[in-house]
């Protein structure tokens, strides 16, 4: 009889979790690569989450014909708004939060169906007490969350490298036609054992700490909603700090997600994995991970970075949905416990989504809810004082870590401070100009996360000094000074003008170099990076070519101007535009190459700046090169602290033969790996060209 149960939990909960990154895949490239595109796509599954549990609910006061017939229909037409192939919304952006056209195509797409879906554990369980008496559901709710889990693992390994995004989304729908089936078998199974009790007696499951009786206190219900909202703004918090440190792409949103149900599966499905000891154990590795993290974190390594993060999700989701366990009612409260839990996730998917960009300037977050996290295990503490099986030293312990927290919260949020001339966070991520002195003197600088976008020496013979990443012997610093249009036989002696195209701005470095009559067109999506470049640096200013500078995502902007046309071709066209430590997935892809060369010259120089610790983009690049009979190379310049220089590499494209040959082109050359990876909007999978 548990068997359909089983298996249509399962299929439903693969489904609910699959749909997932399907749609934040398309979704990335339209919103500028940022990271906030999933926590907007988890505040929108969260929310539907909570009126698909609130719907399962209210459908258990129907009787168990009227439940069949009601949700068959509801979940039949659900086939009716199914639209999963983003590939023809071209939303506008560029204004500073577009979360309301991110919930809006989310709606659109998959709002209804995925409102079924996600009625299907809560409802199926209710259905299976009432058709099973003595057993208990609460396996069930596990092996939904395993279901997810599946679900989730397979996208990166299976679906994304092999499927493409079309069939995917054609997949999807018949395996939710394959679940409306099984639904089907259930119910029938469900109405032929009429004679069962609607609410049997499970032993097992009614024996626990407070809160298992039929009768439910409303601290019992703050208690479940707090501490599903904090592990749900946990697993957002970790998601952010973890795409800042590598890139936005969905494996990562996957990983993330993965291990937060992980810690459901283990404390829903092994008995001891919610015991309080082990709880203590986990209060005290979430604070040392902590502060690991955020303190020494760039002198680590990626993968101990990455565990650090890891671990500190699952240590205090373990002692959240350990406190969930402790705490779970009678199987006749089931749907409300299960609705409050969905409520808890979607206020803490809100808190980190709307709230948290509104609070904090940085991304603070995280030890903001390792606090919270101390304050539930103190509070869970100081409940069950009296009971034998909660040792004192619970207490104790919980205020002890509870205090340590708050003193390095406001350690660290003093020195990201530190000398802080101004600071912005919106959609984006957070911005901060940073005043600081060396041996050249006075400095400002321009934080992106923890990545450097742009520094500027305050001395007058220094102001116009490229650093950082652009230097006169790096990619772009050689294009910009020794493109041979530059020096054509004008007859006057004089240099002739360039049409330069950067898509990123920074803090307007590159227009250092320009000349004369040179026009340098800027793409940047960040609102704030324009208006902080300008404010606070005087690249742009003091150069002598025309500045022109378009707000919104680069590509959408180049396709506008391609379709509209009247523009001149750029005769150099710098892909500059990172999100954090990674140029974003959907402006180094084939197609969006092709699009960078119909806004090219034919003897003009595409560029990508590629010095990022995790990712290895050349042979990417070399592929497409190679697809449009283009020379790419590879130029890497050293560190040069002297003059507040970094080492840079740069990805060099161009059929111009004359700018290949030249002697210092070919001084600053080096070779690289060469693989054939080949990108597209499609698919374009990290696990390739990861260092």
């Amino acid at each position: 009889m548990a068997a359909p149960y089983a298996i249509t939990i399962f299929l439903g909960s693969f489904l609910l979790f699959q749909v997932q990154p399907i749609l934040a895949k398309q979704l990335i490239p339209l919103f500028g690569g940022s990271p906030a595109v999933w926590t907007a796509c988890m505040l929108f599954f969260q929310t539907v989450l909570v009126a698909g549990y609130a719907y399962a609910h209210g459908l258990t006061y129907l009787k168990k014909r009227k439940q069949a017939f009601v949700h068959l229909c509801l979940l039949g037409s659900g086939l009716l708004f199914l639209h999963l192939d983003l590939a023809s919304s071209r939303p506008v952006i560029g204004m500073d939060s577009p979360i309301p056209t991110i919930l809006w195509l989310l709606t659109t797409s998959v709002g209804f169906p995925f409102l079924m879906l996600s009625a299907s554990a809560p409802l199926l369980q209710h259905w299976f007490i009432a058709g099973n008496q003595g057993k208990s559901p609460w396996k069930l709710y596990a092996l939904s969350n395993a279901g997810s889990l599946m679900a989730l693992l397979s996208y990166p390994v299976f679906f994304e490298p092999l499927i493409g995004i079309s069939s995917q989304a054609r997949i999807w729908g018949w395996g939710y036609t394959l679940y409306l089936t099984l639904c089907g078998v259930c119910l029938f199974r469900l109405l032929q054992g009429d004679n069962a009790s609607k609410y049997p007696t499970d032993g097992a499951a009614e024996q626990s700490t407070k809160g298992q009786g039929t009768s439910i206190t409303i601290a019992d219900t703050v208690l479940w909603f707090a501490c599903s909202a904090c592990g749900s703004a946990m697993l957002l918090a970790v998601t952010n700090q973890i795409c800042q440190q590598v890139a936005v792409v969905p494996f990562l949103f996957v990983l993330t997600l993965a291990v937060y149900l992980m810690t459901f599966i283990a404390c829903f499905g092994v008995k001891r994995a919610s015991d309080k000891r082990l709880s203590a154990a986990f209060l005290v590795v979430s604070f040392v991970f902590t502060v690991l993290a955020l303190t020494a974190g760039n002198g680590f390594s990626l993968p101990v970075q990455m565990s650090l993060f890891i671990g500190t999700l699952v240590s205090c989701c373990m002692i959240c949905h350990g406190q969930l366990v402790r705490l779970r009612p009678a199987p006749s409260a089931l749907t409300f416990y299960y609705l409050v839990i969905a409520l808890g996730g979607a206020g803490g998917a809100g808190f980190i989504s709307l709230l948290a960009p509104q609070l904090f300037d940085s991304y603070v977050e995280l030890p903001f809810l390792v606090i919270v996290v101390s304050l539930l295990f103190t509070v869970g503490a100081w409940r069950t004082r009296a009971s034998k099986e909660t040792p004192r030293w619970f207490l104790w312990l919980g205020g002890a870590i509870l205090c340590s927290q708050i003193f390095f919260s406001q350690f660290y949020v003093r020195v990201l401070n530190q000398g802080v001339v101004e600071s912005s966070r919106n959609f984006y991520g957070t911005l901060k100009v940073v005043e600081e002195t060396d041996a050249l003197g006075r400095r400002l600088t321009l934080k992106h996360g923890v990545i450097v976008h742009g520094r500027q020496y305050q001395d007058g013979s220094l102001r116009n000094l490229a650093t950082t990443y652009y230097g006169p012997d790096t990619g772009a610093g050689l294009a910009l000074r020794l493109h041979p249009r530059r020096f054509d036989a004008t007859g006057d002696g004089n240099k002739r003008q360039l049409r330069v195209g950067l898509v990123g701005l920074g803090v307007g470095t590159l227009a250092s170099y320009g000349e004369t009559g040179d026009t340098f067109r800027f793409y940047e999506i960040d609102p704030a990076i324009i208006s902080l470049a300008q404010k606070h640096f005087s690249y742009l200013h003091n150069s002598k070519a025309r500045i022109e500078i378009v707000a919104g995502d680069a590509r959408l902007s180049l396709q506008r101007e391609a379709r509209q046309g009247g523009q001149d071709k750029f005769d150099i066209l710098v892909i500059d535009a990172f999100s954090n430590d990674t140029i974003p997935v959907h402006l180094i892809t084939r197609e969006a190459v092709e699009l960078y060369l119909s806004q090219l010259r034919d003897d003009g120089i595409l560029l990508f700046h590629i010095s990022t610790r995790v990712l290895d983009l050349m042979p990417v690049l070399a592929t497409h090169a190679a697809a449009y009979n283009m020379a790419a190379i590879k130029v890497v310049t050293p560190d040069e602290p002297n003059v507040g220089r970094y080492e840079s590499h740069w990805a060099i494209l161009t059929k111009n033969r004359i700018f290949l040959e030249n002697e210092l082109v070919r001084r600053w050359s080096c070779k690289f790996s060469p693989r054939k990876i080949d990108w597209t909007d499609k698919f374009a999978s990290i696990w390739h060209v990861l260092n």
